[in-house]
């Protein structure tokens, strides 16, 4: 379950969005003010930041940059009840996810959050993916440190992942079927059993 911190300072519009984001399936948090919305992410990084532009001492766009150092994984969206483009361009050129203008219809917004909390899922299921990759002790061993070694390392690395075909061409004990594996090895097919075939041994 994603989790959406409300910084907004009006209590009434907090309660409002939370009930909402509630209804929507997220978990919440509130915070009235700069601040107190710093101490809330130095505890917890929130997936989403619900940010409102015009807060009591940092305002929105200051706070936004704080929120950037500290927690550049979380998606910011921004609230703006003035309809100020020049503020939200502003908010988007230091890293704002989206923003919305108040007052504000409810299904937007709900969507406006479904793609933040989609985007901040796939980052991390992507760098899951390559955590795994890494840290998976290769069965096979590629030995050599050439220009050309490197190079095919290199390559393995940026087709493995996708589902393109893959032909590899070269003389008879080369290492072609090392690469083969490497590459499985990689894949998303990695569970999935290696099969070998020698064209060169069945019949035309």
């Amino acid at each position: 379950m994603n989790s959406v911190l409300i910084v907004d300072d009006n209590r009434e519009m907090r309660d409002l969005l939370a009930a909402i984001l509630d209804q929507g399936g997220y978990t919440t948090g509130m915070a009235a003010d700069g601040e107190t919305a710093l101490k809330k992410i130095a505890k917890k990084y929130p997936d989403v930041i619900l940010l409102d532009l015009r807060l009591p001492g940092m305002d929105g766009l200051a706070l936004l940059e704080q929120i950037k150092i500290k927690s550049p994984a979380s998606n910011v969206v921004m609230i703006t009840g003035h309809g100020g483009v020049k503020d939200a361009v502003n908010a988007m050129q230091l890293g704002a996810f989206d923003f919305i203008g108040k007052p504000f219809d409810n299904d937007e917004l709900l969507l406006i959050i479904k793609r933040a909390c989609e985007n901040i899922n796939l980052r991390r299921e992507l760098e899951n993916t390559k955590a795994q990759l890494e840290a998976q002790k290769e069965s096979v061993k590629v030995q050599g440190d050439s220009p050309a070694i490197r190079t095919v390392l290199k390559l393995v690395r940026i087709v493995a992942p996708t589902s393109m075909t893959v032909i590899l061409q070269g003389e008879s004990g080369v290492g072609k079927e090392v690469i083969a594996n490497l590459i499985h090895r990689h894949s998303q097919r990695h569970d999935k059993p290696f099969i070998p075939v020698d064209c060169g041994t069945i019949p035309e």
